[in-house]
């Protein structure tokens, strides 16, 4: 379902505004593949993106994609959800399990704790860049996480261990500023 106003919500109409729930259904992708008819099990909205993830483990995309937002290795927007091919960050065996878009990043929890970016990130977090193609986050790397959030420019994320991270342009909103950017909550 979608309702609202801007890209993420209608693509084709920026200034589109839906005042009643519709339905959206998938895109295969380039190489034929679909999510069509499959269960959505998460779902995140950013400033002009949407993620979804399917109870398969599929991920959908569909927005402005202007920083590699919606993980598809590219810079083109999708009018419709559309699924994304196999993430080369996605270690073998290992799935998604959530999703959260934000402003024009996104970032991918796997059930083996890793956090997978893409799009624009700045202000610690292991790198001041965009993220064209996702990527594992370096700072957390080796730290099994259990659950993420994303704020307007800003993450935590809690571990399995459940110490809390932040990080991001205003990791400081969370209370804290770490060397930086990144901090270690606890």
């Amino acid at each position: 379902m979608r309702w609202g106003r801007g890209r993420g919500v209608s693509p084709q109409s920026p200034s589109a505004k839906i005042t009643a729930p519709k339905h959206i259904a998938a895109q295969s992708s380039e190489g034929g593949a679909s999510a069509a008819g499959a269960a959505v099990a998460r779902c995140s909205m950013g400033e002009h993106h949407c993620v979804v993830l399917t109870s398969g483990g599929d991920l959908l995309a569909w927005g402005q994609n202007r920083f590699g937002e919606l993980c598809t290795g590219d810079i083109n927007d999708r009018a419709a959800p559309s699924l994304v091919g196999p993430l080369a960050a996605l270690r073998a065996g290992d799935q998604m399990c959530e999703v959260a878009a934000g402003v024009q990043r996104t970032a991918l929890l796997t059930r083996g704790g890793d956090l997978i970016t893409a799009g624009r990130w700045s202000g610690g977090g292991g790198f001041e860049s965009v993220n064209w193609v996702p990527q594992l986050l370096p700072a957390l790397a080796g730290i099994k996480l259990a659950e993420m959030a994303l704020g307007k420019a800003h993450a935590v994320a809690r571990a399995d261990d459940g110490s809390v991270y932040s990080f991001g342009e205003f990791s400081a909103a969370c209370g804290h500023e770490g060397e930086g950017g990144f901090e270690y909550l606890g």
